[in-house]
C-alpha cells in the first residue's frame, strides 16, 4: 500500500514519512480526490497479514472515499489544521478492525490537504464470558463488561457497544471491578487478562 508523497524527495517529506512509520501504526494518507498518497510499512503488514487483504484493502479504500465526500461537502476546504472525522468497524476472519479518519487541512509539512485513515487490527481476544461468570460470580452482563474493560475500553465504549445507557455501563463496571477486588480500571484489566 505504499506510495510515494507527491514532493517526497524532499529531506523533509522523508522524514515525515520515515518519522510516520517509526510509529508502527497502521496509517494511510489519501488526497481529498481519494488517491492514496503514502501507506506506511504497519498498514502494509496489517493488510499482508490478513488472510482476505485485499477486501480489507478495499474497505480502506472505501471509507477513505467516504471521508473525501464529507469534506467536499463542507467548508473545511483550505482550513488548516485537523478535524477527527469518523470511524468504522470492519469485521474479518481475525477479529473486528477499526477504521478511523481525520482531515489534515491546510498544507501540513508542506504537503497538500489530505485525509488520514488509521487501521488498527482487532484487539486481542479477552477471556471467555463463561469462564468470567464461573470464577468472578459475574451476571451476564458484567461478564460481558468486563471483557470490555480487559480490551481497555472506556465506560463510553461499553454503552455504545452493548447498547445501554453509560449510567448503567458504569454501575455493572463498578459492580464487575468490585467481583474482582480491583481498584482501578488498569487493576480490573490486568486481572482479567491473567485468567
Amino acid at each position: 500500500m505504499t506510495r510515494p508523497v507527491s514532493g517526497s524527495d524532499t529531506p523533509e517529506h522523508r522524514l515525515l514519512l520515515d518519522v510516520l512509520d517509526s510509529l508502527g501504526a497502521g496509517l494511510a494518507f489519501f488526497g481529498c480526490d481519494g488517491a492514496l498518497l503514502h501507506g506506511t510499512r504497519a498498514m502494509t503488514l496489517l493488510l499482508a497479514r490478513q488472510p482476505d487483504g485485499a477486501a480489507l484493502q478495499d474497505e480502506v479504500q472505501r471509507f477513505a472515499d467516504l471521508l473525501c465526500g464529507i469534506v467536499e461537502g463542507s467548508d473545511w476546504r483550505g482550513v488548516a489544521g485537523v478535524r477527527s472525522l469518523c470511524e468504522r468497524a470492519v469485521p474479518a476472519d481475525d477479529g473486528v478492525y477499526r477504521l478511523r479518519g481525520s482531515y489534515l487541512g491546510g498544507t501540513m509539512f508542506g504537503l497538500p490537504a489530505a485525509i488520514l485513515v488509521a487501521l488498527e487490527p482487532p484487539a486481542a481476544r479477552g477471556p471467555d464470558a463463561e469462564a468470567l461468570r464461573a470464577r468472578w460470580q459475574l451476571s451476564e452482563r458484567q461478564a460481558a463488561v468486563a471483557r470490555l474493560l480487559a480490551e481497555g475500553r472506556t465506560n463510553d465504549d461499553i454503552a455504545r457497544d452493548l447498547g445501554i445507557s453509560q449510567h448503567t455501563a458504569r454501575r455493572h463496571t463498578e459492580q464487575a471491578m468490585r467481583k474482582l477486588g480491583a481498584r482501578s480500571r488498569a487493576e480490573a484489566a490486568a486481572i482479567l487478562l491473567r485468567g
